[in-house]
């Protein structure tokens, strides 16, 4: 029983943490409006050296990265720590997979195959949840628009 517990703990440990996002999440996104439709606000999440980044997309094209090394990198988020973020808003008990610092985390929602996004913003001690959309990296179109 020993060993098949200690394989199990290994190959989560090999796989990644199944409360993360993962590689199918890098990608450029864009802020959805509350009115729905697609917004010029940019930004690319990727990891370098293994951690998460987020990009903000400047006026010129450029890329500024809005993470830091220290106090303000993208760490895993647990079940938890989901569960208290969500709590007041919309999405309360929506499960979700994200990375977060103390300003801002950005999750994966899974449902039905489908993959959709939202950054939770920290303000004030309230949670806002925006809703983000993936976009083809080389048009900056919503990824599968005709």
């Amino acid at each position: 029983m020993r060993v098949l517990s200690l394989a199990f703990t290994f190959l989560l440990l090999a796989s990644g943490s199944v409360f993360a996002l993962d590689k199918a999440d890098e990608g450029v996104y864009a802020l959805v409006h509350k009115d729905g439709h697609v917004t010029k606000k940019i930004a690319r999440l990727g990891q370098q050296d293994g951690r998460w980044r987020i990009e903000d997309r400047k006026p010129d094209g450029s890329w500024e990265d809005v993470t830091c090394e220290e106090g303000c990198a993208l760490i895993e988020t647990t079940p938890a720590q989901v569960t208290r973020f969500l709590e007041g808003t919309a999405l309360q008990g929506t499960t979700m997979q994200c990375v977060h610092n103390p300003a801002f985390a950005f999750c994966r929602v899974e449902r039905a195959g489908r993959r959709s996004y939202y950054m939770l913003a920290f303000s004030g001690g309230a949670v806002i949840p925006l809703k983000w959309v993936r976009l083809d990296a080389e048009t900056l179109e919503p990824a599968g628009a005709p």
